[in-house]
């Protein structure tokens, strides 16, 4: 494994995850979110930080070859619903409504294809680099 595309996947990964999540939970549904939930915001960073270091390990190992945008919405949505429904789930466990649960699923769908097209270029660039 090449650590510095590693790394640099890990990282654009995260800025992907922040950007996404900020936008999906500080300004399109600021209102729902904020009378539903009390944010931990560093339980959120540090999760944020884990699922992209895992991301960009994991994306290399059955995606090469393939075109960066069809590989990183596979992979993204994938990753996505791997870890949105355990989420919504867990959200409906803790009495959430139904409606809570599946825009956390959708959330994490969306926020997984967009981390998973940023890992995919980063790992297709470097790939062209070196070819």
């Amino acid at each position: 494994m090449n650590w510095k595309t590693y790394l640099l996947a890990a990282v654009s990964g995260y800025i992907v995850l922040l950007i996404v999540g900020g936008l999906w939970h500080f300004f399109i549904l600021r209102d729902y979110y904020w009378n539903i939930l009390k944010l931990n915001v560093s339980a959120v960073v540090v999760g944020d930080i884990l699922r992209a270091l895992m991301l960009a390990y994991i994306y290399p190992f059955g995606m090469k070859g393939k075109s960066w945008r069809v590989a990183g919405t596979k992979f993204g949505a994938w990753m996505g619903i791997a870890a949105g429904l355990p989420a919504g789930m867990y959200a409906m466990n803790l009495g959430q409504t139904d409606l809570f649960a599946w825009m956390t699923v959708l959330f994490l769908l969306v926020q997984g294809i967009a981390n998973g097209w940023m890992v995919a270029l980063v790992y297709h660039e470097a790939a062209a680099k070196t070819a």
